[in-house]
């Protein structure tokens, strides 16, 4: 939450990589997605769930890490 607050005020675009998403059950990520929006007061598609053990979400982080490079705003899915 410190994190989040610290780049809100330099207005540093983030987004949050929510990982070892394989440990838990599609439903529970479902339910878990609320409860890290409400906590870090963010929207769903600025969480990305992500998993090096299944490849979950790979693609959608490279692509955020990608346009953020590049200087370009990221995309709402």
């Amino acid at each position: 939450q410190m994190m989040v607050e610290y780049l809100r005020h330099y207005e540093i675009p983030f987004t949050v990589v929510a990982t070892k998403c394989d440990k838990i059950s599609k439903a529970a990520r479902g339910r878990s997605i609320p409860v890290i929006c409400r906590k870090l007061a963010v929207q769903p598609w600025e969480i990305i769930p992500y998993s090096s053990e299944d490849g979950t979400g790979r693609d959608k982080l490279l692509s955020f890490l990608e346009q953020t490079a590049l200087g370009k705003p990221a995309e709402n899915p």
